[in-house]
């Protein structure tokens, strides 16, 4: 198969992540994920840290994107999320054809991976960060799924088919990726601009 894979920029990464209500809303679903007893095969999102629910939302927004833009079905492209914090940090998403059937040959992905695509690419999926078709309720929500693991997250919005996420469709929050309306979350993009 093919894919797409990207890293956010790690200066302001940090400068984001210093947000106190960001650090609240990890801790709540972080609370509420230690009580489910869940565990996943990959251990990068222990200790769950606004990071990792930054990198998972937005590789569930480039699914869908994806699927809309390049017209592959969501149920065909997987996420792999790389995030560590520390002396190693990492920040990157890989969005790949899982499907070895003729999607995965289509070279569509590939295509949409050259910089000027990219760029519209993203910017799209930053646009549909911003509004849900069932907002205010989707990002007004205090948890969504099972077990309250999502928060500015819904069918609408975030989620994607089972087989496309390796977390089990949980642990997503828009407001990472947008701010809140309250500003006490700026969204990723105003630290992507440098004002901060």
């Amino acid at each position: 198969g093919e894919g797409i894979f990207f890293t956010l920029n790690e200066t302001m990464l940090q400068r984001w992540a210093r947000q106190p209500g960001l650090k609240a809303r990890t801790e709540t679903l972080g609370r509420r994920f230690e009580r489910t007893g869940m565990r996943f095969s990959d251990a990068t999102i222990l200790p769950l840290t606004p990071r990792f629910i930054l990198l998972h939302t937005l590789a569930h927004l480039l699914i869908r994107q994806l699927e809309t833009q390049a017209g592959y079905p969501a149920a065909s492209i997987r996420e792999r999320i790389y995030c560590a914090e520390g002396e190693r940090p990492m920040a990157g998403i890989v969005v790949y054809v899982g499907v070895g059937d003729i999607v995965g040959s289509l070279g569509g992905l590939a295509e949409l991976a050259e910089p000027g695509r990219f760029l519209r690419l993203l910017t799209s999926v930053f646009a549909h960060a911003d509004w849900c078709s069932l907002d205010p309720v989707c990002s007004e929500h205090e948890g969504q799924g099972p077990s309250q693991l999502n928060l500015a997250a819904c069918h609408a919005c975030a989620l994607v088919p089972e087989l496309s996420c390796q977390f089990g469709n949980a642990l997503l929050d828009r407001t990472f990726v947008r701010g809140d309306l309250a500003g006490n979350i700026l969204p990723l993009l105003h630290f992507a601009a440098g004002r901060t």
